[in-house]
């Protein structure tokens, strides 16, 4: 599928090449990163499939990234919340 829109968008190659470095070069932080901004989980979730990540390494990423979040947003509900009452 991307090879098909690289095709049809030549000048495009050299761009997604770069992304792609960055991706990979970067790939723990994005995988880290993803829960946090909203609205862009699902593009991050496609990147992040179109990347080389193996399964093993983003299940634990993906794991320990969605704990940190649930954490932080509990604590920030918790906070918030009992600021309020």
């Amino acid at each position: 599928m991307v090879q098909s829109f690289l095709d049809y968008y030549p000048a495009w190659q050299n761009r997604i090449g770069r992304v792609q470095g960055l991706i990979e070069r970067y790939q723990t932080a994005l995988v880290f990163v993803f829960h946090f901004l909203y609205g862009l989980r699902i593009a991050f979730l496609l990147v992040i499939g179109l990347s080389r990540i193996p399964a093993g390494k983003f299940f634990i990423l993906n794991f320990f990234s969605a704990l940190v979040w649930a954490i932080v947003i509990g604590m920030m509900g918790y906070l918030f919340g009992a600021r309020w009452r």
